[in-house]
Formats: structure tokens, C-alpha cells, sequence
């Protein structure tokens, strides 16, 4: 079923179990970005765990560095476009939430470890 979601925010409540958890990967596999919402702290926790803990390769966390050391005009390696374009690059946390992100988008795709896709 496409439900033509792809690259649209849904908010998913009660994203911790049954129904809701359902819902989150079916939006997640047909391209949504997801806002999980659980119903306890505890459960959010739990996510954040789990989110924490899937192992990634070092190639995409070097990719991900890279990819931002690139928004950075002052930077040995960043391209013409943002020497031109832009004034302050991504901050230093931004590789990491990056890196979340890919972890969390793996996840809700059913893969256990992410991909430089993700």
C-alpha cells in the first residue's frame, strides 16, 4: 500500500507496543520520518538504549563526519558551493545525531546495523 507518506513527519502515539509499534514500521518502510511517542518514561528510555547500543561500521561514521566537516566553509575539504554559500557550517554534535538518526532509521527498517543510506 503506498499512501504516498514518503518524506512526511508522522507522529506515531504509543509507539512502544502493539498497534503503534506496527504503525511505526509500516510508515518508517514506506519512507515517513517518525516521531515516536511512547506511553512511559520507561519505555522511551528503553528505546533510547536500544538505539544506542545497534553497532555501526566505521565507514559510515566516517562518512558522517566527513559529510559534515563539508557544511563547514572554513574547512580543508569543504566544496565550492559552501566556501560560497554558507557562512557557519554544522556544530560539533552534528555527526552524532547524525549517526543517532541512521541507528534509529535502520531500526524502524527491520536492519540491524545501519547502512550509509540511512
Amino acid at each position: 500500500m503506498n499512501l504516498q507518506l514518503k518524506s512526511k513527519v508522522a507522529i506515531v502515539t504509543g509507539a512502544s507496543r502493539g498497534i503503534g509499534k506496527a504503525i511505526s514500521k509500516k510508515l518508517a518502510s514506506e519512507g515517513s520520518n517518525i516521531a515516536l511517542v511512547a506511553r512511559s518514561k520507561k519505555d522511551l528510555e528503553k528505546y533510547q538504549k536500544l538505539i544506542i547500543n545497534v553497532p555501526i561500521s566505521d565507514n559510515v561514521i566516517e562518512y558522517a563526519v566527513d559529510f559534515v566537516h563539508k557544511t563547514r566553509p572554513h574547512h580543508k575539504n569543504s566544496p565550492k558551493i559552501t566556501k560560497k554559500y554558507i557562512e557557519w557550517g554544522a556544530g560539533p554534535r552534528a555527526s552524532t545525531y547524525l549517526i543517532l538518526a541512521a541507528k534509529a532509521h535502520a531500526v524502524l527498517n527491520g536492519n540491524s546495523t545501519p547502512e550509509i543510506n540511512d
